[in-house]
């Protein structure tokens, strides 16, 4: 792969690797990730140049089955905690944009929310906190956004941009 992905090129080849196959979501390997984060711990907080997303922001949004994402984001939690406090381009932590995948995966949000709690209480640059991003979802439960307001006790009384509160959304 070039650099037209928009990966630095001044950064660790592991690190480059990793994001240039996190991108790759329909060949993705697995074991190849795994050894990346394994050679450099600090792969997980590299950014891609285009979008700022790092190695948990294109888990996440990669689609991918559910025991590959569990798989990797226990070991990127393991070797580069500091990642998952990452914001891409639009604000969007790692928890944001696991709400708004395509399928709900409890196990992925519970174990963000575990790793970085106060990532709740953070908007992106719509202003929406996560529990907003809970709400708007028809396949949420009431224990995920329990646990999200629990994690930030001020969610619920939080306003967006368009000083919406998370009720609304709910409704």
């Amino acid at each position: 792969m070039s650099v037209s992905l928009g990966v630095p090129k001044n950064h660790s080849t592991h690190g480059r690797a990793l994001l240039i196959e996190l991108r790759e979501r329909s060949t993705a390997r697995i074991e190849f990730v795994l050894e990346c984060l394994e050679k450099d711990k600090l792969s997980g907080r590299l950014k891609e140049v285009d979008t700022g997303n790092n190695a948990y922001h294109l888990l996440i949004i990669g689609n991918y089955p559910a025991d590959f994402t569990m798989t990797v984001l226990l070991k990127l939690l393991d070797v580069c905690p500091d990642g998952v406090r990452g914001t891409n381009n639009n604000g969007s932590l790692p928890l944001h944009l696991s709400l708004t995948t395509p399928r709900l995966n409890s196990d992925l949000i519970t174990t963000l929310l575990t790793a970085c709690p106060t990532a709740a209480s953070k908007a992106d640059n719509q202003g929406l906190i996560p529990l907003f991003l809970c709400c708007m979802r028809e396949d949420a439960t009431a224990d995920l956004c329990k646990s999200l307001c629990k994690a930030f006790p001020f969610g619920p009384a939080t306003q967006n941009k368009t000083h919406s509160y998370p009720l609304h959304f709910a409704a």
